[in-house]
Formats: structure tokens, sequence, C-alpha cells
């Protein structure tokens, strides 16, 4: 019930943003991405890892619309070693250059932390903090009610908190750095994410990223670790 819930709320969110798609000037796109990395070794260690992730991000007059989804998969000697599987979507609403207010739903599936899975409601402010190409750093301030099924319990439902502060920085014309924090907090215990990403233009289509991904949880499910890390070496493609 909650992944046709999640799958949903995502196509109504398309479906709602296509609205009038007359021409590119109209409704510019922010970014439309396809990112993938593959790691495979052999020898003393048999080991494969897959990486992807789909970014679909535009604007029309003061409306905001993103879909956001990524999947990781790791396995040693053909035994499946780590999963992990989030989507997300979001409409946003300017009031000015500077102040905005969000909808967001995130999905969350780690079956490998003993999670089965998070999902979470929560809309708020956001303040474009700082709006001085080649730095660019938004901040957002929110609540909303989460759900956490976690294997072999009944689902929990509690209202939680939210912060979460997204940087990108511009380098140069060829490089950018980016580093996402989101925190989220409940009776339940709190979910930190982050990402620290290198990413270097190789042409106009094409990039290469360097990514360093976190998820802490301060109530980890029995016998679970608290931090799960995940490094990856991917290609964006941007279309």
């Amino acid at each position: 019930m909650t992944k046709k819930y999640v799958m949903l709320s995502m196509f109504l969110c398309l479906i709602c943003s296509q609205t009038g798609w007359a021409s590119e000037e109209e409704k510019p796109w922010k970014e439309r991405a396809i990112e993938a990395g593959a790691m495979k070794t052999s020898g003393n260690t048999d080991t494969t890892q897959l990486n992807a992730a789909g970014i679909l991000k535009y604007n029309q007059d003061r409306w905001g619309y993103g879909v956001k989804a990524s999947a990781t998969r790791a396995s040693d000697r053909g035994v499946t070693t780590a999963q992990h599987y989030d989507a997300q979507t979001e409409v946003n609403y300017n009031f000015n250059k500077r102040i905005y207010v969000f909808l967001l739903i995130d999905y969350d599936r780690d079956p490998f932390s003993g999670i089965d899975f998070q999902l979470n409601e929560s809309t708020g402010l956001g303040y474009h903090a700082v709006l001085a190409p080649p730095l660019l750093l938004d901040i957002e301030v929110g609540t909303g009610m989460r759900q956490t099924k976690i294997k072999n319990t009944l689902q929990a439902s509690d209202v939680v908190g939210r912060l979460s502060f997204n940087l990108k920085w511009e380098i140069n014309d060829h490089v950018s750095f980016i580093e996402n924090i989101k925190t989220v907090v409940g009776k339940q215990g709190g979910v930190t994410n982050t990402e620290t990403a290198l990413l270097a233009k190789l042409n106009s289509h094409l990039s290469s990223k360097i990514s360093l991904k976190t998820q802490t949880n301060s109530k980890p499910a029995l016998g679970a670790k608290k931090t799960d890390t995940e490094t990856a070496m991917l290609l964006k493609f941007s279309f």
C-alpha cells in the first residue's frame, strides 16, 4: 500500500507540472539528468556495486517541481550485501527571490539497516540564503508526518521536524562542489542524511561525479549500525 501511495504521489506531481507544456522558454528546465556508476573487482575478492539515479527539476512562473529517485546495490561473490532505494517528489512556490514554501514527500528503503521503509510527508518554509553565483545556499525548515516500518514489527507513525541545507559552489566553469544535509527528527528517532560531491564537466552534457553519502539513525533497528556510508564514482548525463 505504501509503495502504491509513493508512486501515485510522484505521478500526480508530474501530471500537475505538465499543464501547458508549450515551450522550453515558458517552463525552463532547472535540471534533467541521469547518473550511473558501476564497480567490479575480481581475484582475492569478487564484488560488484551498481549505482543509478534520475533527476527532473523545472520551474513554471513562481512554481517549482522536482522528482528524484536513486538505487544502490552491492554484492560479494553473488550474495547481495547492500541495497538502498530512495525517491523524492517536491512542489514549491516562491513568494519572492528569497522566500518560498514547499511540499515534500520522501521515501527511503534500506533492508540491510533493518528498516523496511520510511515515508515522510512534510511542508515548510525555504530561504535562499545565498544568491551570489558561483555560490548558492538554500535553507529549509518544516514539519510533517513520518511512517516507519521495521522488519517483523508493526508500522509506526509520528510527527517530525525537518531541517535541510543545500549548498552548491561552482568553483569554475568546469568543476562544482555540492554539500547537502537533511535531518528529520521525531519520537521514533532522528535520521540525518548527508551528501558531499564533486562534479567535473567532461563536455556540455557529460560530467564525472565523486560522491560520499552518509545516513545516521539515532535509533537503529536491533543489531544494525547507526551510520551507513556510501562512496560512489558516477557519470552524470544532463539533457
